[in-house]
């Protein structure tokens, strides 16, 4: 099968991050949701995939030499990345340029030149692509109500994030790259952008990589889950089948305790409401009689952050020993 994308073994420290332990094929025609912390290795993964690897090369050696003129002993030095990334068949590291004909993105914080106006930028930047398509990009702007002739910095945060999206449609992309761009958006334009996102997958041989805070986008879009934690790959599932390793059990206090006396290790967190208690548990474990149902994306996040603050190890990485 050709995947759209594919991150194998992929490794790189930086001063404050060591990404490590990166590996997963996506397939066309699916939308994987990038989840985890602030400082996570969201963003530094995506940078990656977007950048190529010849110029993480020349910035590698560039902060190596001014780190060496300045460092003490204690300092840590950046690397090079290591590992492959395929995007729908180019390796980055070997053929970037044909990796990047295939690429689009959105980014919250909008890569683009503030001062120039969203047509300059497609006379300037279209013409780098292959399948660059003007009117495409001139009707989607019109489509999404983004003024053209104005410059960036004139233009709104919503307006930026579809001027992006304008540009990533104006040609034939295979893997979209969209990096928490509905975080502050209005209720109007976020849902244009889901929309978009789900007609794109629709067709059968793209695929988009969504970092997001936002588990709701994920609970409703969706299809696979890459989870990282510390700049660590937990887990990389199917979302419906990531939920099924789950359940939230709930009763009230007295009977809670009396089955959490008798079962411990099956209580992964647990919280507490005014008249009564709520846990996550291993599916395969309910063996009692407390109410129960799966858990959605955003409480099984919930309940993770909870154990890794009271146990410093993350269940999720527990699940092929318990399935």
């Amino acid at each position: 099968m050709k995947y759209v994308l594919e991150c194998k073994k992929i490794a790189k420290h930086y001063p404050k991050l060591r990404l490590s332990e990166i590996d997963f094929c996506l397939e066309p025609g699916y939308i994987l949701g990038v989840i985890g912390e602030n400082g996570a290795g969201k963003s530094s993964l995506m940078r990656l995939i977007l950048g190529g690897w010849q110029q993480d090369r020349l910035e590698t050696k560039r902060i190596r030499r001014r780190q060496e003129l300045t460092a003490t002993a204690d300092d840590e030095l950046i690397e090079a990345a290591e590992g492959k990334i395929v995007v729908a068949g180019s390796d980055i590291r070997y053929h970037s340029e044909e990796a990047k004909q295939k690429l689009a993105f959105v980014m919250t914080d909008c890569p683009f030149s503030m001062f120039m106006s969203p047509l300059d930028h497609a006379k300037i930047y279209g013409i780098s692509y292959d399948t660059w398509n003007q009117q495409v990009f001139l009707e989607k702007c019109k489509e999404y109500g983004v003024d053209v002739k104005k410059p960036l910095k004139k233009l709104s945060k919503g307006q930026c994030i579809l001027f992006q999206l304008a540009f990533a449609l104006a040609h034939e992309a295979t893997l979209y790259i969209m990096d928490e761009p509905t975080g502050n958006l209005d209720v109007e334009v976020r849902e244009i952008f889901l929309n978009v996102m789900q007609e794109i997958v629709e067709q059968g041989d793209k695929s988009i990589v969504y970092v997001t805070n936002r588990m709701e986008d994920l609970e409703q879009l969706g299809d696979y889950i890459l989870w990282l934690h510390q700049g660590r790959q937990i887990t990389f599932e199917r979302k419906d089948v990531l939920l099924e390793h789950f359940m939230i059990v709930s009763g009230r206090e007295s009977r809670f305790h009396e089955i959490k006396k008798l079962y411990p290790r099956f209580f992964l967190a647990e919280r507490s409401f005014p008249d009564s208690r709520e846990a996550l548990i291993y599916a395969k474990d309910n063996r009692f009689s407390l109410p129960h149902r799966y858990p959605t994306l955003e409480e099984l996040f919930y309940y993770h952050k909870l154990h890794m603050e009271r146990y410093h190890e993350s269940f999720i990485e527990h699940l092929g020993e318990r399935v």
